[in-house]
C-alpha cells in the first residue's frame, strides 16, 4: 500500500489518490490510500469559528506590528475557546500513530508513503516512531524537521526575498516592455510605491478592490518572473488610470497558491507575507545606500549629458547586481554551513543511540539471567548490588524493561510463544511473561516473550 498526504498542515487527503496523476505502473503495484488527518476533512474537523477577516494574511508592517500581535493572540484565544479540548491531541506524532493504525487495518507489515510539503515532516516522524514498518518513503518539497514551525516560516521569508531580488533584476533588463524601471533599485521602488498607493486607496483590478496587503499576500507573484512583471505592470496601469484593468494572461487578481511552490531552488508556501515580509520603508542598509545613490544621480541628471547619464546608470546597475550576487553567495554558504552543523549533530545523536541500543542488545542475555535469578530468589549478596547498578545504568540511557501479565497483547511489542483460550477475556491478553521485553524510546530491542490467552470462539 502507498499512503499519500498533501501537507498543509491540516489539509484533507482522503481524495488525493483520485486527484494525483500516478503512472500506470504505480497503480498496478500499489493500493493508493488517502486519509484525512485528525482535525481535518471528515476526521473530526476542528473549526475555530474565525471570520474571513481573521483568516486573512497580515503582511508585516512596522507601524501595525503591535496591533497584529494582538490580533494573533485574539485568534489563538478564539481557537482555544472553541476547540481547546481537542487541540492538544492534534499533533504530528499522533497523526503518525494514526497512519500506523491504517497500516495495521490494511494488514500490512510495512507501508510506503508519498508526502508533500508538511507531509514530508509527517513521513519523517512516522519513520522515527516506526522505523521497522516503513518501506519506500518519498518526501517531496521537504521541510527541515529541525526548523518546525517558526523556523520554517522564517526560511520562507528568506526564499521570498531571493525571489523578489531575482524578479527585480529580470524586470529591470526589460524596462521597455514593462516600464517598471531600468535598474533593480527602480523596480523595487516602483513596487513599494504601488503598495503605498493601494494602502491609501484600493486599486480596482480584475473586478476587485486590492489594498497593499492584498497585493503583498499574493506570494506567488515573484516566483515566475514574466508573469510577475505582467501582473505588477497591469496593477500600475490600473492605479494610474483609476479604472479596472484586465488581468494579464497567466495571472489573476488575488489568487495565491496553496501547498508549496518552488522555482530555482526557492520555496514559498501559502500564508507567507509576499516579498520579504517587510514594509516599503524597511530596507537593508545596502539597499538604502544604493537607492539613495540612484536618487542622487537622478536628481543631478539635468546637469549631465545623456551619454554620461546612461553610463552612470549602467555602472550602478552592474554594481548592484554584483552586490546582490555576493549577498546570495554568502547566504548559500551560510545555509550550507548551518546544514553541515545540523547534520553533524544529528549524526552524533544517531551514533549515540545506535551505540546504546547495540550495548543493550548485547547485554540482554545477561539481563535474562539476572531476571531468572531474581524470580528464583538466587539474586542475593554482592551480585544483587551489581545487578541493580547494571539495570539502573541502562535505565539512565533510556533502556526500558517491559511486559506485564494482564496487559493487552500487542504483536508489535509482544512475541507469543504459547496460546490458550478462555471465556474470561474479551481480547487477546498476556497471561504470563516468559521473558521481559526491552526497548528504547523509538525502537523495540527485543519483544516481550509471552503466553497469550485468547477469547473463546
Amino acid at each position: 500500500s502507498l499512503v499519500v498526504n498533501p501537507g498543509g498542515p491540516g489539509a484533507p487527503g482522503l481524495q488525493l489518490p483520485t486527484e494525483l496523476q500516478f503512472p500506470a505502473e504505480v497503480k498496478r503495484q500499489y493500493d493508493l490510500i488517502g486519509f484525512d488527518p485528525r482535525g481535518a476533512g471528515q476526521s473530526s474537523p476542528v473549526s475555530c469559528g474565525l471570520t474571513a477577516e481573521e483568516q486573512a494574511d497580515h503582511p508585516y508592517k512596522a507601524e501595525t506590528f503591535t496591533k497584529d500581535v494582538e490580533w494573533a493572540r485574539t485568534v489563538a484565544e478564539k481557537c482555544r475557546a472553541k476547540a481547546g479540548d481537542l487541540l492538544p491531541y492534534l499533533i504530528t506524532r499522533n497523526s503518525a500513530r494514526d497512519m500506523d493504525v491504517i497500516r495495521a487495518v490494511l494488514g500490512e507489515k510495512k507501508i510506503s508513503y508519498l508526502g508533500y510539503s508538511y507531509g514530508t515532516y509527517l513521513g519523517a516522524v512516522y519513520m522515527q516512531l516506526f522505523p521497522g514498518r516503513a518501506d519506500r518513503f518519498v518526501l517531496d518539497s521537504a521541510t527541515d524537521p529541525t526548523r518546525i514551525y517558526r523556523g520554517t516560516f522564517q526560511d520562507m521569508a528568506k526564499g521570498a526575498e531571493q525571489a523578489f531580488t531575482r524578479w527585480a533584476e529580470w524586470t529591470a533588463r526589460r524596462d521597455r516592455t514593462y516600464g517598471l524601471g531600468d535598474t533593480p533599485a527602480e523596480v523595487r521602488a516602483t513596487y513599494w510605491k504601488l503598495i503605498a498607493r493601494a494602502d491609501r486607496e484600493p486599486i480596482t483590478f480584475d473586478g476587485q478592490a486590492l489594498t497593499g496587503d492584498d497585493i503583498r499576500a499574493d506570494n506567488s507573484t515573484f516566483f515566475h518572473v514574466e508573469a510577475g512583471a505582467e501582473r505588477i505592470a497591469a496593477l500600475k496601469k490600473a492605479a494610474e488610470n483609476g479604472t479596472p484593468a484586465p488581468a494579464p494572461s497567466g495571472t489573476s487578481g488575488t489568487t495565491s497558491t496553496s501547498g508549496t511552490t518552488s522555482t530555482s531552488g526557492t520555496t514559498s508556501t501559502s500564508g507567507t507575507t509576499g516579498t520579504s515580509g517587510t514594509s516599503g520603508t524597511a530596507q537593508t542598509p545596502d539597499e538604502a545606500v544604493l537607492d539613495a545613490a540612484a536618487q542622487a544621480v537622478a536628481d543631478a541628471g539635468h546637469q549631465l549629458d545623456a551619454e554620461t547619464m546612461d553610463e552612470a546608470q549602467r555602472l550602478a546597475a552592474e554594481r548592484l547586481d554584483e552586490l546582490q550576487r555576493t549577498q546570495a553567495d554568502y547566504y548559500n554558504l551560510d545555509q550550507r554551513y548551518s546544514a553541515y552543523v545540523k547534520r553533524s549533530k544529528a549524526e552524533v545523536l544517531a551514533a549515540h543511540g545506535q551505540g546504546v541500543a547495540a550495548l543493550a542488545e548485547a547485554l540482554i542475555p545477561v539481563l535474562d539471567d539476572v531476571e531468572l535469578a531474581r524470580q528464583h530468589g538466587d539474586l542475593t549478596g554482592p551480585f544483587a548490588s551489581i545487578a541493580e547498578k547494571l539495570e539502573s545504568t541502562l535505565q539512565r540511557f533510556g533502556i526500558e524493561r517491559y511486559g506485564e501479565a494482564g496487559e493487552t497483547f500487542d504483536p508489535n511489542v509482544h512475541e507469543a510463544l504459547m496460546h490458550a483460550h478462555s471465556a474470561e477475556v474479551s481480547a487477546p491478553t498476556v497471561q504470563m511473561v516468559l521473558q521481559p521485553g526491552y526497548r528504547t524510546a523509538d525502537r523495540v530491542l527485543r519483544a516481550a516473550r509471552v503466553a497469550v490467552v485468547d477469547p473463546e470462539a
